[in-house]
């Protein structure tokens, strides 16, 4: 893996706290995925996911651009709180108050896949994309996305709100690929990431 990723104490411009992204503009999920893949393959970077609201979505989209068998390791799909400790290592006693939708939680999980994947990046997400919120009284369209590097753990807290779970996974799924080409140091990806940041508040 070439030196790429930003360093722990290089914060993204304008994502300290809670970000709405109301109004915000993403590319397309396939477009995102296709980027990541890319940079990844010019950096050699390999890539793992850990999924709770998008069931294993980030990991597929990831293996349709062209060369993702040389980046994609593999993803969990842990959707419950049992599965999130028996295979990425997250201890019941963080889910807390919050339950499983908590940054700490998606860095745990971003972590416990970068270390038994043996990649280099690892993407996590965790977050209510359904139509009630959850048991733990989250609300309808929280997500953190966590990302895992041999130089830090990172999470991304969105606010999406009460949105159609299908538009609310999507966007989850591409909160998870820009947040990753982001820290790992695309700048295209981190303008557009603090651009929808400002926006949103």
């Amino acid at each position: 893996m070439t030196q790429s990723i930003l360093p722990a104490d290089q914060a993204l411009p304008g994502l300290g706290g809670a970000t709405r992204f109301e109004g915000a503009h993403f590319d397309d999920a396939d477009a995102l995925a296709e980027r990541l893949v890319g940079f990844a393959l010019e950096k050699r970077i390999r890539l793992a996911t850990a999924e709770s609201c998008t069931a294993g979505l980030i990991a597929h989209m990831l293996s349709r651009p062209a060369g993702s068998a040389s980046v994609l390791v593999g993803g969990f799909v842990t959707y419950t709180k049992d599965a999130k400790t028996r295979l990425l290592g997250v201890s019941p006693d963080l889910f807390g108050a919050a339950g499983a939708i908590d940054p700490d939680v998606a860095k745990v999980m971003a972590r416990g896949a970068l270390e038994r994947s043996g990649a280099d990046c690892a993407i996590a997400v965790t977050g209510v994309t359904g139509s009630e919120p959850d048991e733990d009284g989250n609300p309808i369209g929280r997500v953190f996305t966590g990302l895992a590097t041999p130089q830090g753990t990172y999470a991304l807290h969105c606010e999406f709100g009460a949105l159609a779970a299908k538009a609310l996974t999507h966007l989850a799924v591409q909160a998870a690929l820009l947040f990753a080409l982001a820290r790992l140091g695309e700048r295209r990806a981190r303008d557009t990431l603090a651009h929808a940041a400002q926006a949103g508040r």
